[in-house]
C-alpha cells in the first residue's frame, strides 16, 4: 500500500473536503506542526517537537453560513446588556423587541400575522418568542451547513477557494478574534479555537509559488498561505519569538493573524471515510477485547503526585466484565504508526504499529519477568500450579507492561487470528477492520493470558470482575494465546468526554508541584488560571456545559434533576484518569504548616478544589468510596472551608457502605474535638450528625459511638434545658379531652401536666471558655438565660426574610444579637443531633436522651408563644425520633386480610379503624392536638410553602397515622381536607430566572419583577378589590395578563349583568363571530348593501324606501357585530381605548393590549362610524335641516352623493374573511410547550414536604381499604345470620358506596383530580410516584375492595382463631425484642440471656407451625411441606416485616482482629509442614484483656448468627411454595444478597424465593448469578450452589424450563476464568479426587449412623454430609438442571457430556462404594445429560456398562417393595 504522506511518492494526492491533514510551518527556517491542546487551552501554536500529534490533526471543511448564528448572538448580547434593568426595559421598546436586532422589522416578511398572534402581546413574551425563533433559525442553519458538508465531501479543493479548518481533537474551528490582540506579537490579532466557528473562521487558500494558480487542485505536500476572508489582506502567521512559559527543551510559536504572510505546508494524514467504513485508521481510538474471558485489556490508574510508585501499576491486565460492568476509560487505546505524524490505514504484518494508552500516554511494551519476582506478592502470582489442576503452565519470560514510545519493545505487529488472512509479508496489505480478531506480537513475542491477580482484583476491579496479567511468550500456540477483537470507538461524544480529564491532568500535576513548593505566587496569574480555567472547566465538564461558563464556587451545589444534574459517566472519567486524586493531593499539600501563613491564598485554592470534589462525588457511591480513603484531608480543611464539610456530609448522608467501613472512633473523636475547640460552631455539630444516619436510616454502630462519646462523654459541650419553678402559663387547645379519659389524664396522656397546669418557663444553661458566649453575656443571670431571649420569633424571622436561611446571624449588626443567633443555631443542631442518634429506635441513645429531653419539656417548648420556628422544627423532629417512633408503637400491616369471626363487628355498632392498643390510644393526644392546630392553618392556603417545621409536622403525622392513632373515620376525613388543600399549588406564582412564557400562566404585573414578587404572592388583577382576609380556598383564581383570558368567577364578579345574559364563558360568542360562516354572512350583507345603495336604488330597480331599510338593516348588523366584539374583548382580554389601560391602580407593566390598535378592529369601527354619520344625515335631511331646493340644494345633493362613495369602505370588511381563510389554510409552527417554571424551581424542602403530605394520604388510603374490609365482613356476618336479605352483589355495592361517601379523598374537595394531576408535573420522581399510587387506589377502589375481599382469610374454627392470637403475641414479642437488641445482645445479664432465648424460641415455634411432615416425597431430600393456610395467616399479620426487623441484627456483628501471636503460632516453617517452635510469650494484662474481649465478641457474633440462621430458616419456610410470599420476599432480594457473605443462611431464603416461580426466575438479576460464580471460584460453598439449583429446578422433567437462565448459569460456571476452581466433578475413576470422594461418602455414612433413630436430629437432610460432598452433589444437581425442560438445548447437553463423560458416569453408578448421597445426583445428571437428550449418544445402547446399570436398576426396583413395607411398619 503506497503511503501518500511520504515526500518521495510519485503519485500526486489531491486534498478533498473532509480529509484529515497536518499543517506544517514552511518559512523562516521553522519546522513545526500547527496544533492546539483544544480542550482547556484554545491557543493554536506551531510546535517544533509536538509531544502529542493528536493536537496537530485538522479536518478540511466547507465554509459554513453564520448569518442566523450572528443574529442570535447579537440579540443575546443586547439582552445581557439589559439584565441590570427591570422588564420595563423591554417594554420601553414600544412593544417591538425586534429593535434588539440590527435591521429590525416585523416578524414576517409580508407583515402578516400568524394565527393566534397579536401585535399587542406582553413584550416579555414577544422577546422570548423571538429568542426561540432565532434559536430555531440557528438550528436550521446548522442543519443546512451539515447537509452542505455531507454533499461536498470528497470534492477536490482548489487554490482560491474558501474552507474552514476544524481541530479534530476538540471539534472546534480555527477562528480569528476581531476584538483581541495576540499575546506575543501584540500588533496582530489573536487566533483561537471556537466551538461553533463564525464568519471569522473562513479562510481562503492562497498560492505561494507562481507555478500554482487559482483554480488548480491543492495536493498533499502543497505550500500555501491562509488568507482571512473577513480581514483586510490579513493572513495566518506564526510568531518569530517563542511562546513564554513552555517546558524546558520545547519550542512553540504563536499563531496569529497579521498583514504579513507565513507559508504553510498541508500534508494528508487520513482521507475522509464515512463512519460506517469498517477500516481502522491510524489515530483511531479502539478497545482490545478478549472474547473467551469477556475481558478488556487495560492499564490500572497511575498513582497521583503523592502516591508511591509501583512497577506493577504500569503492567497490562485483562479485566473481565460482569453484567453490571461499565466501560472503563483505562481500556481506551489510540493506534499509531511508528511515525506518529503519519496517518494511513492499519494493516496486518506489513509494518509495526503502536498502541498508546489514552489516559496515560504510555505504550504497550514488554519487560523481563525476573525483575518482577523481587516483589513479594507477585511471586505467588507467577508460581506454577500443580499439574493435576493447571495443566502445567510454564513461567513467563516477559510481562506486558506500558512503556514510553522511545522504547524498542513498544512496536506491535498485528496478525490476524485467522491465519489465512495474514498471508506473507509483502504480498499485499490487508486492512484491519472493526471487530477484527487479531493477535499481537511484540519483538518476536506473542501476547498470552497469565494468572489472576487477587490483590489488584480486590483493589481496582468492580464486584464480579477479575484482573488477569498478560505475558509475552516466544511461542504462538497454546490455550493461553490471546485472540483479541479490535473494537473501534466511533462515538465522538465518548472521545471528547475522555479527553477533558487527560488534558487537565498535566496542569493539575504542575499546580500540585507548585503547591508543594509554595510557589503559587511565582507564576503569573497562577491562582487565577487554576480557578477560572482549570477548575471552572472541569466543573462545567461535569454538567456538560460550555467550558467558558462562569462558576460561582459557593453556589455550585449539584442537584439530582434539572439544569444542575451532573453527568455520572463524566464523574467516572475523572476518577479513572486520576483527576480526583490529583485534586486531593493539592488539598493535602495545603495542610502543611507553611500554608497557615497564607490563609487567604489557601482559601482561594481550596474553595474551587472542594467544589469540584463535591460535584465529582455527588450521588456517585463509587467515587465516594474512592475519596473516602483520604477522609483525613477533608477533615483537615473543615475548619476553614465549608465545601469540605459539604463533601463529608454528602458522603456520609448517601453512602451506607462508607458509613460502616470508614467511620470509626477516631473520626468521631476528631469531630467532637472540633466542636470543643470552636466557638459553638453549628457546622461541626452537623458534621457529627451526618455520621448517625444515611439515606434516612440510622447507622446503628455509629449511633452507639456518638451516644457514648457525645451524649455521655461530652456533656460539658451541650446546652442544657431547665424547667422553671415559677408560675405556669395556661394555653389553649383545639380539642377537648375525650370523656372516657378526662379524669384519668395522668395515666393515659403523655405531657398531661402541660395541659392541666400550663406551660412552664424554660431556661438554658451551658459552659464555655469564651466570655462573649456565656449565658450572662447574652442577657442571662447566674449562668442561665430564658429560652425566649435566644429563640424570640420576631427578629429571627425578619432576619431570615432579609438575608436568607443560612448563617443569618452574620447579617445582624448588634454583637449580642449575633452571638444569640450563633448559640441558637448551635442548640438547634444539638437537638437535631439527638434526634439522629435516636433514629430508627436506637434504644441506647434513646435512654440517654430521655433524661435530658423529657416529653413535658419538649411539649412545653412547642406550646410556648413566640418561639422561633427553627427550634420548633428541631423539637418536632426529636419528639418523633425519641417518643413517637419507639416501642410499643408498630407499623401494622394494613389492610389485615386475616380476620377472626369473633372480631367481626356486629350490625349496629360503629366500625372503627385499626388502632394501637386501647391503653396507648391517647398517649400522644396533646401532640396530635398541636398537629391539628397547624393542620387548620394549612386549610385554604395553597401557598403553604415548605419549611422545616411543616416538613417535620408532616413526617410526624405520617408516623401517627402509620401507628394507627386515628381510629375514628371522622378524625381521618378531617385530616384529608386540609392535607389536600395544602397540595393545591395551581395559583402560586413562581418567578423564574428566565423570561416567562405563556405556559407560566402568570401576567407581568406591575411591581412583580423577579426581585420583589414573593413565591405564592396574590396580587390584584384589573383593579379587582381583594377580600380583607385574603383569598381563601375555592375563591382563589390564577393571575391573568395581557393576551390571556380571565377566569369565569372573575368575570361573574366584575361583569355580573353581562354574564347573566350571555353566560360566564364569553369566549364562545367571540369565537363564533370569527367563524368563516359568520364572516361570510357579514361580507354578503356588505356587498348586498353596496349593490342596493349604489346600483339598484339610483336606477329605480328597487324602491327608495326598501333600499334605505335594507341599508339601515346592514348598518345595524355591522354595529351589533362591532359592539359584541368590543364587549367580549373588554371582558376577556383588555381595554378598548389606550386611555383605559392605565387606571389609578394600573396592574400592567408596559403597553397593554388595546382593541382599537388592531387594524381589522379599526376598520370595523370606521365602517360603523361612517354608517352612523350618514344615518344622521338622512335623519337631518328628512326633518328639513338640509334644504334640497334650488341651486344650493342641488349642489348639496351632489356633495352627499359623492360623500356616500366613502361607504365603499365596507368592502374592506372582506379583509377579515380573507385573513381567516388564509390563516386556516396555512400551517403554523407551534412552539414547543415549556413546563411552567414553578415545576422546576420549587425548593427541595417544599418538594419533600409535599411528598410527606402525599405519603400521609397514601396511608389513609390503606386505612380506607381496611375500613371497607371491616364493613364487608360486618355485612357478610349479618347476611350469614339471616339478618340481611340482600344478595352478595348488593352487599358489596352498598359497602362500596358507604366507604366512598365517608372516607373518599375528594370529599369536600371537588378539584382533587386536578390538584393531583398538577403534582404529577413536578420534576421529583418520588413525589410523582407517590401521587400516582394514591390516584390509582382512589380511582380503583371498587376493584381493590373486591380483590381484598376475595383474598381475605376469615377464620371460623376456634383452633384457627386461637392460633391467630398466639401468632400476634409471638410476633409482637419478636418485634419488640429485635428492636431492643442493642440492649441485650451483649448477654451481660441473666435478663439479657432470657430475652435471647425467648427470641429464639419464638422463631423456632413459628417455623414449626409452618412446616409439616409430608406424607410423600416431593423430590430428593424434601421430607417436609409447608402449610399454606399458616403462611397466609403470618403474611397478613405482618410476619415478613417483623422478620426484616430481626435481620437488622446483622448490623450488630463486629469484626474481630486476629491476634498476632495466634497468627505466628499458625505459621508453618518446617520442610514437612511442622509448626515452628517459637518461645512462649508471657501475655501482658492488656493482651489478656484484649483476648477476653475478642472471645466475648466471637461469642456474641456466634449468637447473633444463630438468631439470623433461625430467622432465615423461618423465612425460607414462609415463602416455600407460596407465590404471594415469594413475590413479597423478592422485593428485598438485595438485602438478602448482602447477607450471603455472613454465612447466616440467607442462601436458603433466596433459593426458596425463586424455586418453582417462573416469573421470578425470569426477573432474577443476572449480576447475582455472576456473584455466585465468582464466590464459588474462591470458596466451594454449597450455599451459593443452592441458589443456582433453585433457578434450574423444575417440578417435572417435561417442564417448559427457562433457557436463558439455564444457559447463563452453565456459562458462568464453566467460564475459563472460574472453571478450574468450581468444577469439583471427581469424574475420572483413577483420579485422586475420585478417591477423596469415597472418603467423603464414608464419613457421611458414619455421621448418618450416629444420628438419633427417632429423626430428632438436624432438620437439614444434608447435615450428615461433609461440606465438600455437599458441594459436589449440589454441583451435579445444578449442572443437570441446566438441561431440564422441553426446549431444545442440545448445546447444553453436549457441554455436560464433555464435563462428565458418559463412561465415567456409568463407572460411578456401578461402583459398589458409591452411596445414596452420590448415587442420586449422579443418576439425575446421567438422566438429563445422557438419556433425556435431543441427539442420542452413538453406541450407548451397545455398551456393556450401560446394560449392567440397567440390571442394577431392575434389582433396586424389585427390592423397593420390601423397603417401603419396612418404612410403613416403622415410621420415623
Amino acid at each position: 500500500m503506497e503511503d501518500p504522506n511520504e515526500d518521495d511518492v510519485a503519485e500526486v494526492v489531491p486534498l478533498r473536503i473532509g480529509d484529515y491533514i497536518t499543517i506544517r510551518a514552511a518559512s523562516m527556517g521553522v519546522d513545526g506542526f500547527l496544533g492546539a491542546e483544544g480542550i482547556l487551552d484554545q491557543r493554536p501554536m506551531v510546535h517544533t517537537t509536538p509531544s502529542n500529534y493528536d493536537d496537530c490533526k485538522w479536518q478540511i471543511c466547507t465554509p459554513s453560513q453564520y448569518s442566523a448564528a450572528k443574529e442570535l448572538h447579537e440579540y443575546e448580547e443586547n439582552m445581557r446588556a439589559l439584565e441590570g434593568d427591570d422588564e420595563a426595559s423591554i417594554a420601553s421598546m414600544d412593544g417591538d423587541p425586534m429593535l434588539l436586532i440590527n435591521g429590525g422589522g416585523g416578524a414576517n416578511d409580508d407583515g402578516s400575522l400568524m394565527e393566534g398572534e397579536s401585535n399587542y402581546e406582553d413584550p416579555a413574551h414577544q422577546a422570548e418568542m423571538l429568542h426561540q425563533s432565532l434559536i430555531r433559525g440557528k438550528q436550521s442553519e446548522r442543519a443546512l451547513n451539515a447537509s452542505q458538508f455531507s454533499r461536498m465531501t470528497g470534492t477536490v479543493i482548489k487554490f482560491g477557494e474558501t474552507v474552514q479548518l476544524r481541530h479534530v481533537k476538540s471539534g472546534r474551528y480555527l477562528t480569528v478574534s476581531q476584538t483581541e490582540v495576540a499575546t506575543v506579537e501584540k500588533e496582530n490579532l489573536k487566533i483561537s479555537l471556537d466551538q461553533e466557528g463564525s464568519s471569522s473562521s473562513l479562510l481562503t487558500l492562497g498560492t505561494r509559488f507562481r507555478i500554482d494558480r487559482d483554480g488548480d487542485p491543492v495536493n498533499s505536500q502543497s505550500e500555501l498561505v491562509f488568507k482571512v476572508v473577513e480581514g483586510q489582506s490579513m493572513f495566518l502567521r506564526f510568531s518569530v519569538k517563542d511562546v513564554p512559559g513552555q517546558e524546558k527543551g520545547l519550542s512553540s510559536k504563536e499563531c496569529n493573524c497579521s498583514l504579513d504572510k507565513s507559508f504553510w505546508k498541508v500534508v494528508l494524514f487520513n482521507s475522509y471515510k464515512p463512519p460506517e467504513d469498517p477500516d481502522i485508521m491510524a489515530g483511531d481510538i479502539v478497545r482490545l477485547f478478549e472474547p473467551e474471558f469477556g475481558a478488556y485489556m487495560r492499564l490500572l490508574p497511575m498513582t497521583s503526585s503523592l502516591g508511591t510508585a509501583d512497577r506493577q501499576r504500569g503492567d497490562l491486565f485483562l479485566e473481565t466484565q460482569s453484567d453490571s460492568s461499565t466501560p472503563d476509560s483505562n481500556a481506551l487505546w489510540i493506534v499509531e504508526r511508528k511515525d506518529a505524524s503519519v496517518g494511513g490505514g492499519v494493516v496486518y504484518r506489513d509494518e509495526p504499529f503502536r498502541f498508546r494508552h489514552l489516559n496515560t500516554g504510555r505504550y504497550i511494551g514488554t519487560r523481563a519477568a525476573q525483575m518482577w519476582k523481587k516483589a513479594t506478592n507477585l511471586v505467588q502470582m507467577i508460581q506454577v500450579r500443580p499439574a493435576s489442576r493447571s495443566g502445567g503452565k510454564e513461567a513467563p519470560d516477559y510481562v506486558v507492561t506500558a512503556k514510553h514510545k522511545e522504547h524498542k519493545s513498544s512496536s506491535v505487529t498485528i496478525h490476524s487470528a485467522h491465519q489465512a488472512r495474514s498471508g506473507r509479508a509483502g504480498e499485499g496489505s490487508i486492512p484491519v477492520t472493526d471487530q477484527s480478531a487479531v493477535r499481537l506480537e511484540l519483538g518476536g513475542r506473542w501476547l498470552h493470558r497469565g494468572e489472576r491477580n487477587a490483590e489488584f482484583t480486590t483493589q481496582f476491579a468492580e464486584p464480579g470482575e477479575s484482573l488477569w496479567s498478560v505475558y509475552a511468550q516466544p511461542h504462538k500456540t497454546g490455550p493461553a494465546l490471546l485472540n483479541l477483537v479490535v473494537q473501534r470507538v466511533d462515538d465522538e461524544g465518548t472521545m471528547l468526554d475522555a479527553l477533558c480529564g487527560v488534558c487537565a491532568l498535566p496542569y493539575l500535576k504542575r499546580y500540585s508541584n507548585l503547591a508543594s513548593k509554595f510557589r503559587f505566587r511565582d507564576v503569573d496569574d497562577g491562582v487565577g488560571h487554576f480557578r477560572e480555567t482549570i477548575v471552572t472547566s472541569l466543573i462545567n465538564y461535569l454538567y456538560e456545559r460550555p467550558f467558558s461558563n462562569s462558576i460561582q464556587f459557593a453556589k455550585a451545589i449539584p442537584t439530582k434533576t434539572g439544569l444542575n444534574a451532573v453527568s455520572e459517566h463524566r464523574q467516572m472519567f475523572l476518577r479513572e484518569q486520576g483527576v480526583i486524586a490529583e485534586v486531593i493531593d493539592i488539598c493535602e499539600l495545603l495542610l502543611a504548616p507553611e500554608w497557615d501563613l497564607e490563609e487567604e491564598l489557601k482559601g482561594l485554592i481550596t474553595r474551587p478544589c472542594f467544589t469540584l470534589l463535591l460535584n465529582a462525588i455527588y450521588c456517585n457511591p463509587v467515587n465516594q468510596m474512592y475519596v473516602a480513603d483520604r477522609l483525613k484531608v477533608f477533615i483537615g480543611h473543615v475548619s476553614s472551608n465549608y465545601m469540605a464539610t459539604r463533601c463529608i456530609m454528602e458522603m456520609l448522608a448517601t453512602n451506607m457502605e462508607l458509613q460502616e467501613s470508614k467511620v470509626n472512633e477516631p473520626e468521631v473523636a476528631n469531630f467532637i474535638d472540633m466542636i470543643a475547640n470552636s466557638r459553638m460552631a453549628a457546622n461541626y455539630v452537623k458534621l457529627l450528625q451526618s455520621v448517625c444516619s444515611c439515606q434516612g436510616r440510622g447507622v446503628d454502630v455509629n449511633q452507639c459511638m456518638v451516644a457514648d462519646m457525645w451524649l455521655e462523654g461530652s456533656k460539658h459541650l451541650q446546652v442544657k434545658f431547665k424547667v422553671g419553678e415559677g408560675e405556669r402559663k395556661m394555653v389553649s387547645w383545639k380539642r377537648a379531652l375525650p370523656t372516657e379519659i378526662a379524669n384519668k389524664g395522668y395515666k393515659y396522656i403523655k405531657g398531661y401536666d402541660v395541659h392541666k397546669k400550663g406551660v412552664p418557663e424554660i431556661f438554658l444553661t451551658w459552659e464555655t471558655e469564651f466570655p462573649e458566649l456565656t449565658p450572662d453575656a447574652l442577657g442571662g443571670q447566674g449562668g442561665t438565660i430564658p429560652l425566649l431571649k435566644i429563640f424570640k420569633k420576631g427578629p429571627e424571622a425578619e432576619t431570615k426574610k432579609k438575608h436568607g436561611h443560612h448563617h443569618s446571624h452574620k447579617a445582624l449588626v448588634n454583637p449580642v444579637q449575633k452571638m444569640r443567633a450563633k448559640v441558637a443555631e448551635y442548640i438547634v443542631a444539638q437537638l437535631l443531633l439527638a434526634a439522629e442518634v435516636c433514629l430508627d429506635r436506637n434504644y441506647i441513645a434513646m435512654g440517654m436522651c430521655v433524661e435530658a429531653y423529657s416529653f413535658e419539656l419538649l411539649l412545653g417548648i412547642l406550646k410556648t408563644d413566640d418561639v422561633a420556628e427553627s427550634l420548633r422544627a428541631a423539637v418536632v423532629r426529636l419528639m418523633m425520633c425519641l417518643y413517637v417512633d419507639a416501642d410499643p408503637q408498630a407499623n401494622l400491616r394494613i389492610p389485615c386480610l386475616t380476620r377472626r369471626w369473633d372480631e367481626v363487628t356486629p350490625k349496629g355498632e360503629k366500625i372503627l379503624m385499626p388502632s394501637v392498643e386501647k391503653v396507648h390510644l391517647f398517649d400522644f393526644f396533646l401532640l396530635q392536638d398541636y398537629v391539628w392546630e397547624h393542620m387548620h392553618e394549612m386549610e385554604g392556603h395553597a401557598s403553604w410553602e415548605g419549611s422545616e417545621l411543616k416538613h417535620g409536622l408532616m413526617a410526624l403525622l405520617l408516623k401517627l397515622v402509620q401507628f394507627r392513632y386515628y381510629q375514628d373515620p371522622e378524625d381521618v376525613i378531617n385530616l384529608v381536607v386540609p392535607l389536600v388543600a395544602s397540595l393545591d399549588n395551581r395559583s402560586i406564582i413562581k418567578v423564574p430566572g428566565r423570561p416567562e412564557t405563556p405556559s407560566d400562566g402568570a401576567a407581568r404585573i406591575k411591581g412583580a419583577s423577579s426581585g420583589n414578587l414573593k413565591v405564592g404572592a396574590i396580587v390584584p388583577v384589573d383593579g379587582l378589590d381583594m377580600p380583607s382576609g385574603g383569598i381563601q380556598g375555592p375563591q382563589r383564581f390564577p393571575l391573568v395578563g395581557p393576551g390571556t383570558s380571565r377566569p369565569d368567577d372573575f368575570r361573574a364578579k366584575k361583569f355580573p349583568f353581562l354574564c347573566g345574559i350571555m353566560g360566564p364563558d364569553l369566549m364562545t360568542p367571540l369565537e363564533q363571530l370569527d367563524t368563516i360562516v359568520a364572516l361570510s354572512v357579514i361580507l354578503f350583507l356588505t356587498f348586498a348593501g353596496i349593490i342596493s345603495d349604489m346600483i339598484l336604488k339610483p336606477n329605480g330597480v328597487i324602491p327608495d324606501l326598501a333600499a334605505d331599510v335594507f341599508s339601515y338593516f346592514c348598518s345595524f348588523c355591522f354595529t351589533l357585530e362591532l359592539s359584541s366584539r368590543m364587549i367580549c374583548y373588554r371582558v376577556i382580554t383588555g381595554p378598548i381605548l389606550p386611555k383605559m389601560c392605565r387606571p389609578s391602580s394600573a396592574q400592567y407593566e408596559g403597553p397593554a393590549p388595546v382593541f382599537l390598535c388592531d387594524p381589522l378592529s379599526v376598520l370595523d369601527f370606521l365602517v360603523v362610524f361612517i354608517d352612523i354619520v350618514f344615518i344622521i344625515i338622512d335623519i337631518l335631511t328628512a326633518i328639513g335641516v338640509f334644504n334640497n331646493a334650488g341651486a344650493e340644494g342641488a349642489s348639496l345633493t351632489r356633495t352627499l352623493r359623492l360623500a356616500r362613495l366613502t361607504r365603499l369602505t365596507r368592502i374592506l370588511k372582506g379583509a377579515r374573511l380573507a385573513h381567516k381563510i388564509k390563516t386556516s389554510m396555512n400551517t403554523t409552527d407551534i412552539d414547543d410547550w415549556q413546563l411552567p417554571a414553578r415545576y422546576e424551581n420549587t425548593s427541595e424542602l417544599h418538594m419533600s414536604t409535599m411528598l410527606e403530605t402525599v405519603n400521609v394520604l397514601r396511608e389513609i388510603t390503606k386505612i380506607t381499604r381496611d375500613y371497607s374490609m371491616s364493613q364487608m365482613m360486618s355485612s357478610y356476618r349479618q347476611w350469614y345470620d339471616g339478618k340481611d336479605s340482600s344478595n352478595p352483589q348488593e352487599l358489596f355495592n352498598r359497602c362500596y358506596e358507604d366507604t366512598k361517601s365517608s372516607l373518599s379523598l375528594e370529599k369536600n374537595t371537588s378539584d382533587f383530580d386536578l390538584i393531583f394531576l398538577d403534582l404529577c408535573l413536578y420534576k421529583h420522581h418520588d413525589l410523582v410516584q407517590s401521587v400516582l399510587n394514591v390516584m390509582m387506589i382512589h380511582h380503583n377502589l371498587r376493584e381493590i375492595m373486591l380483590n381484598d375481599f376475595t383474598s381475605s382469610q376469615l377464620l371460623v374454627k376456634d383452633v384457627d382463631q386461637d392460633r391467630v392470637l398466639a401468632f400476634r403475641k409471638d410476633l409482637a414479642v419478636l418485634r419488640s425484642d429485635a428492636e431492643r437488641a442493642e440492649l441485650w445482645s451483649e448477654l451481660n445479664t441473666a435478663d439479657d440471656r432470657k430475652v435471647n432465648e425467648r427470641l429464639k424460641d419464638s422463631l423456632v415455634r413459628l417455623t414449626d407451625q409452618i412446616k409439616v411432615r409430608s406424607s410423600k416425597l416431593r423430590g430428593y431430600q424434601q421430607i417436609y411441606r409447608s402449610d399454606s393456610k399458616v403462611q397466609d395467616m403470618l403474611r397478613n399479620l405482618g410476619a415478613f416485616e417483623v422478620c426484616m426487623t430481626v435481620l437488622e441484627l446483622d448490623s450488630s456483628l463486629k469484626e474481630v482482629e486476629e491476634d498476632e501471636a495466634e497468627a505466628e503460632a499458625e505459621a508453618v516453617d518446617g520442610p514437612e509442614g511442622t509448626r515452628a517452635k517459637t518461645p512462649e510469650r508471657i501475655p501482658t494484662a492488656e493482651a489478656i484483656k484484649k483476648r477476653q474481649e475478642d472471645e466475648k465478641t466471637k461469642m456474641v457474633n456466634n449468637n447473633i448468627l444463630e438468631i439470623l440462621n433461625l430467622c432465615y430458616e423461618f423465612m425460607s419456610w414462609f415463602v416455600h411454595d407460596n407465590d404471594t410470599n415469594q413475590n413479597l420476599a423478592f422485593t428485598e432480594l438485595e438485602t438478602f444478597e448482602e447477607a450471603l457473605a455472613d454465612g447466616c443462611g440467607a442462601h436458603k431464603l433466596i433459593a426458596e424465593t425463586v424455586r418453582g416461580n417462573p416469573t421470578l426466575i425470569k426477573a432474577f438479576p443476572s449480576k447475582l448469578i455472576s456473584k455466585c460464580a465468582f464466590e464459588l471460584s474462591i470458596t466451594p460453598d454449597p450455599g451459593y450452589l443452592s441458589i443456582l439449583e433453585a433457578l434450574v429446578w423444575q417440578s417435572s422433567p417435561d417442564a417448559l424450563g427457562n433457557l436463558p437462565v439455564q444457559v447463563s448459569i452453565l456459562k458462568h460456571l464453566t467460564t475459563p476464568e472460574f472453571e478450574e476452581n468450581i468444577m469439583l466433578m471427581c469424574a475420572e475413576p483413577d483420579s485422586q479426587l475420585y478417591a477423596e470422594r469415597k472418603e467423603w461418602m464414608k464419613e457421611a455414612m458414619e455421621n448418618t449412623a450416629n444420628q438419633p433413630s427417632d429423626g430428632s436430629g438436624s432438620g437439614d437432610p444434608a447435615a450428615h454430609m461433609p461440606s465438600l460432598l455437599q458441594y459436589h452433589s449440589m454441583l451435579l444437581y445444578v449442572l443437570a438442571g441446566t438441561a431440564v425442560g422441553r426446549t431444545n438445548i442440545t448445546t447444553v447437553e453436549a457441554k455436560l457430556q464433555t464435563i462428565y463423560k458418559p463412561d465415567d458416569l456409568l463407572s460411578c453408578l456401578l461402583d459398589p462404594d458409591t452411596t445414596i448421597d452420590v448415587l442420586i445426583p449422579v443418576s439425575n445428571y446421567f438422566f438429563h445429560a445422557v438419556i433425556e437428550v435431543e441427539i442420542a449418544i452413538p453406541g450407548l445402547g451397545q455398551q456393556r456398562s450401560m446394560w449392567q446399570y440397567l440390571k442394577v436398576c431392575d434389582e433396586v426396583i424389585a427390592n423397593s417393595k420390601d423397603d417401603f413395607d419396612f418404612l410403613s411398619e416403622n415410621p420415623i
